[in-house]
């Protein structure tokens, strides 16, 4: 064979490895998001960041936003899709059911992706870690979910207050505001304090102050529940006090976030409880437009300088990948890249030209910013350019200087009805306790129900993981 013709087919080996590595044919990616809609213009421009760096990489994706069809919620309609046989690549859900694919084997193994990833385990918070390990079928990289009180500044300069520091000053405050037109309507119609559905949004900042904890707390016969420590009856009374002065809002039982949301930013509730960071600073650019000026907000230091514990067993929402998908691979490369410096500009600044811009090579954030959410990740790693208002920076510095690691784990599928009916009996009797529809002398009547409705099979459980 000539020399002429050995370099011609090294040339022609050369351009087909060339074209099959960096050119690789294009695969369809499936997303399914609540927060996602394959109609709105600036998901699709998110997106599309993502799809144009993966091919400057030789990953060729074509991104399909999937729309859950149907006119139940995101909750409902997932499951359907799911059991359907319509099973999207990238899953996202915060209800619960990645348990149920879980255990019907339909969710992918993240922890070898992590483990070789560049990106992404850079960006994942202790917590996520440590989650990902016990659980590692969903994937987050965000701070720890808690929920902190917040209020208005001006609210509590008209009351003539400071923030407060103690379970009595949170009561004088919410008084205060109960007790006020700070509104400035000329009605008396604001409640200290509201919620949605039911207290644990403010259960995270109260229940430390009645020495409440772990959500399995050790004694001398084993492991029982908090939910039958009788501190719980402090805790209620707290609340039946609220409510039968009027401070706490009646209507918490029934309305949703949004209600809650409006009900503050309008001042028909002088105190919410939300998630700390970005959260707050969607509170601050909501309150903003909805008073027409600066209106700043407060996170406020919780009244025993201690937030109830998070939930080291497995994430509670986030993402997964589909082990059905045929371009796992692709999926999770889709993930990497948003962890990556330049899809952490993104998910931190935003959409260039509406949430941020560029002047003079520096990053200067809109008055549109403060709503922006981040698609996968809140990353631990600093924004180039300040993204936090006052309330969020604060907000975040006191949960990493209180945050604790609760003891709770998953349940078996066949104990998951019992520990749902244990869960439902408290809350059903936790909402009787403080609007006064059972007295406080019945707890010990409580317990017994609490225990008789799974609670009993759910600490027997309970006591062989923990011991």
């Amino acid at each position: 064979m000539s020399i002429k013709i050995l370099i011609k087919l090294f040339i022609s080996i050369s351009i087909l490895l060339f074209s099959s590595t960096s050119f690789s044919k294009e695969v369809v990616v499936r997303i399914v998001s609540k927060d996602l809609s394959a109609d709105s213009e600036l998901d699709q421009q998110y997106l599309q960041l993502g799809v144009d760096a993966l091919k400057k990489q030789g990953i060729d994706i074509k991104l399909e936003i999937v729309e859950l069809s149907g006119g139940q919620k995101y909750k409902d309609k997932l499951p359907l899709a799911i059991m359907s046989g319509n099973i999207p690549d990238i899953i996202y859900d915060q209800y619960g059911y990645d348990k149920v694919m879980a255990d019907q084997g339909i969710l992918e193994d993240l922890r070898p992706y992590i483990a070789n990833s560049e990106h992404v385990q850079n960006v994942m918070w202790k917590h996520n870690k440590v989650r990902i390990e016990n659980y590692p079928y969903m994937l987050r990289g965000h701070p720890p979910r808690i929920r902190i009180g917040t209020v208005r500044a001006d609210f509590l300069e008209q009351a003539g207050m400071s923030e407060p520091q103690t379970l009595d000053d949170y009561y004088n405050m919410l008084k205060a505001f109960s007790e006020s037109d700070f509104d400035g309507n000329g009605v008396n119609d604001t409640f200290g304090l509201t919620m949605t559905g039911d207290t644990s949004r403010c259960d995270w900042i109260f229940e430390p102050a009645f020495g409440l904890g772990a959500s399995w707390e050790k004694n001398s016969d084993g492991y029982s529940h908090r939910f039958i420590n009788p501190k719980q009856k402090d805790k209620f009374a707290f609340y039946k006090k609220l409510y039968d002065e009027g401070i706490l809002d009646p209507e918490f039982i029934t309305d949703k976030w949004d209600v809650m949301e409006d009900k503050y930013y309008s001042g028909k509730a002088g105190m919410i409880c939300g998630n700390v960071g970005i959260t707050m600073n969607i509170y601050q650019g909501k309150m903003d437009n909805v008073q027409g000026k600066h209106t700043p907000i407060i996170s406020l230091k919780p009244p025993a300088n201690a937030f109830a514990p998070i939930d080291a067993s497995k994430e509670q929402r986030g993402y997964m990948i589909s082990a059905l998908s045929e371009v796992k691979d692709e999926a999770f490369a889709l993930i990497e890249f948003y962890a990556s410096p330049e899809g952490i500009i993104i998910e931190q600044l935003g959409l260039e030209g509406i949430h941020h811009n560029v002047v003079d090579g520096k990053y200067v954030l809109t008055d549109k910013h403060p709503i922006h959410e981040p698609l996968f990740f809140e990353p631990n790693i600093p924004a180039p350019v300040n993204i936090l208002v006052p309330a969020a920076a604060q907000s975040f510095d006191y949960a990493a200087e209180m945050v604790t690691y609760d003891n709770a784990f998953a349940f078996p599928e066949e104990l998951k009805p019992q520990a749902d009916s244990a869960n439902n009996t408290y809350w059903e009797y936790s909402y009787k306790f403080i609007s006064g529809e059972i007295p406080l002398s019945d707890f010990d009547e409580y317990v017994d129900i609490w225990l008789n409705s799974g609670g009993e099979a759910i600490t027997e459980y309970a006591n062989t993981v923990l011991q």
